[in-house]
């Protein structure tokens, strides 16, 4: 028959209570719910440097004039980012874990909190860097992020044109605003300076 005093259902050791922690991160991680917008931008790295490269080749057919064809310089660069441990933790004494009820049930509670308290950091971090676009310098051209005009194409062949990915003023969200800058949004250019219809 099972026990109906509480003090007889917690756990009996340290042991137990965070063998029954950590199975319950791994129950609320599993079972989580779709991510938020900025798990999309996450992504693991399998050192503390990690190199991106940008490719800066643009392939454009041209009319052939001579026989020996079209060449052009393949030209590459690349950008570092380099790895922030972030952790936070719990502290609860053991004597409490198996005697209390309440310090239990907040000791139960805390797997829940850690993943709600990684993806509200990831969001945080995402926003302020957006935050720091008009000023942070986008590794793609050296100019900061978010620019009204002065994008490069292409960052090794400045006769390719510029677009913007910025625009100061504010408009109201109507549908025909919204269309405007979807339209603007689909003039953005590739590396061959032909819009990216994106």
């Amino acid at each position: 028959m099972a026990s109906l005093f509480t003090n007889e259902q917690l756990p009996a050791s340290s042991e137990q209570a965070i063998r029954e922690f950590n199975e319950k991160y791994l129950a609320v991680i599993s079972a989580a719910p779709p991510s938020s917008w900025a798990e999309r931008f996450r992504m693991p790295v399998g050192s503390p440097r990690t190199t991106f490269p940008i490719s800066l080749i643009s392939t454009k057919f041209r009319e052939t004039k001579e026989e020996s064809s079209r060449f052009k310089t393949m030209t590459e660069k690349d950008f570092d980012l380099k790895v922030v441990e972030f952790d936070a933790g719990y502290e609860a004494e053991a004597l409490s874990l198996t005697t209390n009820s309440f310090a239990y049930r907040n000791w139960s509670r805390a797997p829940e909190k850690f993943r709600i308290g990684e993806s509200r950091h990831v969001a945080r971090q995402l926003a302020t860097l957006l935050e720091a676009g008009g000023t942070e310098l986008s590794p793609w051209d050296g100019i900061a992020f978010f620019s009204a005009a002065s994008h490069l194409a292409n960052p090794s062949d400045s006769s390719l044109g510029t677009f913007g990915n910025f625009e100061a003023a504010g408009t109201a969200p109507t549908i025909a605003n919204i269309q405007a800058q979807a339209t603007l949004m689909r003039a953005v250019k590739d590396e061959n300076g032909d819009k990216l219809g994106v």
